[in-house]
């Protein structure tokens, strides 16, 4: 059990949010006999600067970078690209689907895999919002190895009453895959998830994700992401 730290300043640990103090230096021995986990300065300012980063990678990723990443696949796959780039897909269609895998912590070194899955569905829409669920499909492998933690995944799910409610309020649109429910609805599911996920991080466990159904997916995480920025929502069938 913790107990108080005298002269701590309350803050919040930068990446989960999770509640933490500052103190001095010359508290640390007491702090540690008092439960907490000391982490000094340095390794928190990379933290939160590696953070930063992650949380806007999706920013950095520009419609030049996305063609010099084609032409690099190019010289080892001519055909899959001659096939897809700019046939089906433009590099600037390419490039929002990689920005919204990158939004949400998704790497996309697997290319040619990406490049596959828009050749197979490209053809039927051209909204990146949904082409991105064809590629996270696509990718599942990629994705469970990313937020697997030691022990594998660590899944929150919703009640399935509610997960059935939220499946009849899906509302899409060329940019966006969103839930029409109320704020006071949205409220309380934030507000549960977040209190599992905060049980789940001061337990420790790693790997900690929102599992759902795949046509709430993009939705869900639009909602949970306004206040619970860190917290992966997977669909069911994106974990193997």
């Amino acid at each position: 059990v913790q107990r108080p730290i005298r002269g701590g300043i309350p803050t919040k640990e930068p990446v989960y949010g999770l509640p933490a103090i500052w103190i001095d230096d010359s508290n640390k021995e007491a702090a540690e006999l008092a439960g907490y986990t000391v982490i000094d300065p340095e390794s928190v300012l990379i933290t939160h600067l590696s953070e930063t980063i992650s949380r806007h990678a999706h920013e950095f990723l520009t419609r030049e970078d996305v063609q010099q990443l084609v032409e690099r696949l190019r010289k080892s796959q001519p055909s899959l690209v001659g096939e897809v780039v700019p046939e089906v897909v433009s590099i600037g269609l390419l490039q929002r689907v990689l920005q919204n895998l990158l939004k949400e912590n998704i790497p996309v070194r697997d290319l040619p895999l990406v490049l596959e899955a828009l050749g197979e569905h490209g053809g039927k829409s051209k909204s990146a919002v949904l082409l991105t669920e064809f590629v996270r499909k696509a990718i599942s492998r990629s994705i469970t190895e990313q937020f697997s933690g030691p022990r594998g995944l660590e899944a929150i799910t919703l009640d399935p009453a509610i997960e059935h409610h939220l499946l009849g309020r899906v509302s899409q649109t060329a940019d966006t895959i969103s839930l029409s429910i109320g704020p006071d609805t949205a409220n309380q599911i934030s507000q549960a998830v977040a209190a599992s996920w905060r049980q789940a991080m001061e337990k420790g466990l790693e790997g900690v994700v929102v599992l759902c159904d795949a046509r709430i997916r993009p939705g869900l995480y639009n909602l949970l992401s306004r206040s619970i920025r860190r917290l992966p929502v997977l669909a069911y069938d994106e974990v193997v």
